[in-house]
């Protein structure tokens, strides 16, 4: 049976505090499965911790308006396995646009990455894509896949490998 984690089970509260504020039980609560119907089918997302960083510090930075930090999510939008997120402040509605994954030659680096881990450990495309749908992180399309092989000439270097090892 799954269970309701108010804490990490190896974190004790202190005496002097019973209660936690919103802040402190999300920071205490995440990576916990918890068994709630709403966790269950989350989607999955890469994050680069070049980027990862970037998106805490930006989030605790006031805006224009001098207000306290409480940006909003106006949108979200997954491109292959990277969130690209707009926040916007409530009370200015100054925004602020940021992405799982930096950007290298017009793609995200992360789904570059991964096109190549794929690639490299010898998996088809369709074999990716079946991955990525189940686990519920994102695709990149096969043109996607096709314009990265193209440009990093990947069909050449597995022809040339292929080539060498008949």
């Amino acid at each position: 049976m799954d269970r309701v984690l108010t804490q990490p089970e190896n974190v004790q509260a202190s005496n002097s505090r019973t209660s936690f504020s919103r802040n402190e039980m999300m920071l205490n609560s995440a990576g916990i499965y918890t068994g709630d119907e709403d966790a269950s089918d989350q989607d999955l997302l890469v994050v680069e911790r070049k980027t990862f960083k970037s998106l805490c510090s930006g989030l605790v930075q006031q805006c224009g308006c001098l207000s306290n930090p409480s940006w909003t999510i106006a949108s979200f939008i997954m491109k292959g396995h990277v969130a690209r997120v707009q926040f916007v402040c409530p009370h200015c509605k100054q925004s602020r646009v940021w992405a799982s994954s930096r950007v290298l030659s017009g793609h995200y680096l992360a789904n570059q990455k991964l096109v190549h881990a794929f690639t490299c450990a010898g998996m088809l495309p369709r074999q990716y894509m079946n991955i990525a749908l189940f686990a519920g992180m994102g695709v990149v399309k096969q043109k996607y896949i096709s314009s990265v092989y193209l440009n990093q000439l990947y069909q050449q270097v597995v022809a040339d490998v292929v080539h060498e090892s008949c």
